[in-house]
């Protein structure tokens, strides 16, 4: 009996259509994909190193514009709600 179950789950595993991941399948992910294709092409292969570097310094200066701007919204935010401010930081843990 049990050999019977485990050859159907066999079957049904291997005949299974793969699904896709909604959060993958969306415009914004073929944006992005055509994006990191048409980077893929400006790579040099034989200078991969310099390539990772490169990339690397582009996406920690573009973090550090996200992070900075964060700040100052969360200085603008402190600013008008000063009474709450302190209250809220010490209940997330960033105190």
């Amino acid at each position: 009996m049990m050999t019977k179950y485990n050859e159907l789950v066999d079957h049904l595993v291997t005949t299974m259509k793969p699904q896709s991941d909604p959060q993958f399948d969306t415009p914004a992910y073929r944006n992005y994909k055509e994006l990191v294709n048409n980077e893929k092409e400006k790579i040099d292969t034989d200078n991969l190193t310099e390539s990772i570097y490169q990339l690397g310094f582009k996406i920690d200066t573009l973090l550090s514009k996200i992070i900075s701007q964060l700040d100052t919204i969360l200085e603008d935010d402190k600013g008008k709600n000063n009474d709450n401010w302190n209250d809220e930081i010490e209940e997330i843990g960033y105190d």
